[in-house]
């Protein structure tokens, strides 16, 4: 049967009903408190034949204990009201998701469990941003720690090449000293007298006015007066001399004047300072041929310079000038920026033989 029959055992006293009622017309209901299953049930009569019970076919008499037959009368609405029905059913379907993963779980043939490896799985986004943070940090502290190695390195490095260009700058100036002191020798080879070597400790220069301080001086032999000359030509001659220090005036200072020739044409003239411009050759015919690139040597005449020794090459050449000489200008064989060293000729020491 598909309706489920409770049976209670009930002591009670049910009046029979009067004579000649054998069968009851209709059902008697009650209602009786039956646990916390159903809230409430109904019973009801079936067949009374005078003191005689039948009810589902069992006959009892009307004064003693008997069995009822029990029809539930009960609904879900009266165990789970409507206000509920929401959270039973969520309720109901969590429990039947947790019964089907531990259903599953169990059917897995791995040695880690299906929650153990929900839980990694659940975990592995921070895994992954943890484990890009550490790798981003240590390249972020070795990238830190090769810098600093790599400034450190820099500046021994720069310490380093400091070093050697102040090394190369030093050998690269003995070589030139020892080209200039060449050169100087060469130069004593051809003069009558042998020359004291002095070194440029200062210049005083005005657009007009070029002249030089040595570090020779009376206390060497040098007087005032003596031609002083440097690897490239003649540089000048002696104008005041003290113990240990002389002054120097150049063949470009306005006041200098040295008796000259050209090389090529032997012509005489003068060769006059003009300051900041250079040289002017003086005192040339015009009927003298003069080129550019024609080099002036001294003469040798005065007895100050000796003979043959360069000055300049002839720079510009104008005969258009009013007068009977030529307008010549000479660039200086000297290049006086840059003059260190000087030899200057002392007539009284003479060359042994």
């Amino acid at each position: 049967m598909l309706r489920r029959a409770i049976l209670i055992v009930v002591a009670a006293y049910v009046r029979a009903p009067s004579d000649g009622d054998t069968t009851l017309s209709s059902p008697l209901p009650m209602r009786l408190a039956c646990g916390s299953f159903y809230e409430a049930v109904e019973y009801e009569f079936i067949k009374c034949e005078g003191s005689v019970w039948s009810v589902d076919g069992v006959s009892f008499s009307t004064h003693s204990h008997f069995i009822l037959s029990i029809k539930p009368s009960f609904s879900l609405t009266m165990m789970f009201p409507k206000k509920y029905w929401t959270i039973t059913l969520a309720s109901l379907l969590i429990l039947a998701a947790l019964i089907m993963i531990s259903y599953h779980a169990t059917k897995q043939d791995s040695d880690t469990g299906f929650f153990r490896r929900l839980v990694l799985e659940a975990a592995w986004p921070l895994e992954s941003l943890k484990n890009r943070s550490l790798k981003t940090l240590r390249e972020s502290w070795d990238r830190y720690l090769f810098l600093i190695g790599l400034e450190a390195e820099n500046r021994r490095l720069r310490k380093e090449n400091h070093l050697l260009e102040n090394q190369l700058v030093q050998y690269r100036e003995g070589y030139l000293d020892a080209l200039r002191l060449r050169k100087i020798l060469k130069l004593q080879e051809q003069l009558d007298r042998i020359p004291v070597i002095a070194e440029v400790i200062d210049r005083e220069q005005s657009p007009l006015f070029k002249s030089i301080l040595i570090d020779k001086g009376t206390a060497h032999g040098l007087k005032v007066g003596l031609p002083v000359l440097s690897d490239q030509g003649i540089a000048g001659r002696i104008t005041e001399c003290s113990w240990h220090i002389s002054r120097i005036m150049l063949v470009v200072d306005v006041n200098s004047n040295v008796s000259v020739l050209l090389q090529r044409s032997r012509t005489h003239g003068v060769l006059q300072g003009a300051g900041a411009a250079g040289c002017r050759l003086k005192y040339v015919p015009k009927a003298e041929e003069v080129k550019v690139g024609d080099a002036v040597i001294s003469s040798g005449l005065g007895g100050i310079f000796p003979k043959g020794i360069i000055l300049g090459v002839v720079a510009a050449v104008d005969k258009k000038e009013g007068g009977f000489f030529q307008r010549i200008d000479v660039q200086p064989s000297v290049d006086f920026g840059k003059l260190e060293e000087v030899v200057v000729l002392n007539p009284q020491k003479d060359r042994k033989p």
